[in-house]
């Protein structure tokens, strides 16, 4: 788990690549993600996973967790795409 400190929703922005590539590089694995905030307000969980159906005959799903502590309120517009390869970027 990765955890920033400092994150405001109101003027930051949490870039997650868009795609990545499997692991045999024929093609690029989507990646999904949800939001979860803690139920006192402490943090906020941005979980994502990436699927990768290449990996061998049993599909491998890795999911890693981005903290924001002292973060409330984080909406879909505070998470943004960005094809990192190509420089584009788009919200969720």
């Amino acid at each position: 788990m990765t955890t920033i400190t400092d994150f405001a929703p109101s003027g930051d922005v949490l870039v997650l690549p868009l795609d990545i590539q499997s692991s045999n590089a024929s093609a690029d694995v989507p990646i999904t993600f949800q939001i979860v905030q803690a139920d006192d307000g402490t943090y906020t969980d941005v979980i994502f996973s990436v699927v990768d159906p290449a990996a061998t005959a049993t599909v491998i799903t890795t999911t890693a967790i981005i903290r924001l502590l002292e973060a409330t309120g984080l909406t879909n517009d505070g998470v943004v795409k960005a094809d990192l390869e190509r420089t584009n970027i788009s919200q969720f």
